[in-house]
């Protein structure tokens, strides 16, 4: 998922300069993105001619940002070797995105313990305000390429797996894993409209090579309740969701705690010391965790760059109702999740959010005055 990075630094390039323009490479000179930012001709040439376990080049991996200029990162790491072999790029537009390294990340999704609880409390009128909390986390089995380079058999063999575990949930949590290949129109426009399933990527990922091979072997496991549900085969192997009405975060994210304790004992995650869990995007290594909310901001809405001015102060990420790059003109209800997610814990990603919305909560009330 490539996402908007608010006042990144600008580093001199020398695409335009050099025998780059007669590349398809020639693209990313019209492009603000962090790969456009930071890859020099320098480093270019000590990458163009690797390639990673599962095939992938340098060309692949920045394939979305070639055909997409308005790409805000530009780059979809093929496997989990890709952070290893294109570190040259990889990590200054990591250290642009998250602001740095950690000397080592847990991925860990931790249980909530008695003084966090109490520390995640929403500004009071939250409840008019909030209409729906998510909490969710991404995750790549490890033997397998990510999603863009992932061939059909494989593909399956993911699917396969991720079922197999998903059997083993404790009683809670149990539901029905659908395939969309299996699924009608009418199904597919409901689960959709009710924000539980994903679409066919958009342009970004379809360069990328998510949209290989559509629909087959992809799903959603889908609670009884409806408050927690999987991603199969989406831009990374799983998204694992936990969501209900309202702003009990706590709540929320005991089911992901819960789930996650099950599924880690059956799945074997890509995971880096360094850089905690390993996703397809950049952006969503380190913890994974990208917690959100779905709020009412009938006066802030409509002021779209104080918005996500303030957003920005707090380390959060504005997007439409229905999801990355929708078009949420004349819409109150706008998305809020935490930007962050490596160098912290998944309890702190939270956190950011908590704080966040607090703020964003208090200035929608003095606006309402």
């Amino acid at each position: 998922m490539q996402t908007p990075f608010p006042q990144r630094p600008v580093v001199q390039t020398d695409l335009a300069q050099t025998d780059l323009a007669n590349t398809p490479l020639s693209a990313l000179a019209r492009s603000q993105s962090l790969v456009a930012n930071y890859l020099t001709h320098a480093v270019y040439l000590a990458l163009k001619d690797k390639v990673t376990p599962s095939g992938s080049t340098l060309q692949q991996a920045i394939q979305s940002n070639v055909d997409n200029p308005d790409s805000a990162i530009g780059f979809y790491a093929m496997d989990a070797a890709s952070y290893q072999i294109f570190a040259p790029l990889l990590n200054p537009i990591i250290k642009a995105y998250h602001g740095n390294i950690p000397d080592r990340q847990s991925g860990l999704i931790m249980p909530l313990d008695d003084a966090k609880k109490s520390a995640w409390r929403f500004e009071a009128g939250a409840e008019s305000l909030i209409v729906s909390t998510r909490i969710r986390t991404a995750r790549n089995l490890a033997d397998f390429a990510f999603g863009g380079m992932l061939m059909p058999k494989d593909r399956q063999a993911v699917q396969s797996q991720i079922v197999d575990a998903l059997a083993t949930l404790p009683a809670a949590l149990q539901g029905q894993y659908e395939t969309i290949q299996a699924m009608d129109e009418q199904r597919q426009s409901a689960l959709i409209a009710s924000h539980y399933l994903f679409k066919q990527g958009d342009r970004f990922l379809a360069s990328a090579g998510l949209n290989n091979d559509w629909p087959n072997n992809r799903g959603i496991f889908l609670a009884a309740d409806k408050r927690f549900l999987v991603w199969v085969n989406e831009e990374d192997h799983l998204r694992i969701i936990s969501m209900q009405k309202g702003h009990d975060i706590s709540s929320v994210y005991e089911r992901l705690v819960m789930a996650f304790d099950c599924l880690q004992q059956h799945l074997n995650f890509a995971e880096d010391p360094r850089l905690g869990v390993l996703a397809s995007c950049p952006t969503n290594i380190g913890t994974g965790i990208r917690a959100s909310v779905h709020i009412r901001l009938p006066h802030l809405a409509q002021q779209g760059e104080r918005l996500k001015a303030l957003a920005n102060r707090y380390h959060l990420q504005v997007r439409g109702q229905a999801g990355e790059h929708s078009d949420n003109a004349g819409n109150p209800i706008v998305d809020l999740s935490n930007r962050r997610r490596l160098g912290l814990s998944a309890l702190d990603c939270i956190n950011d959010l908590v704080l966040g919305v607090n703020a964003i909560i208090r200035e929608e009330k003095r606006l309402s005055r």
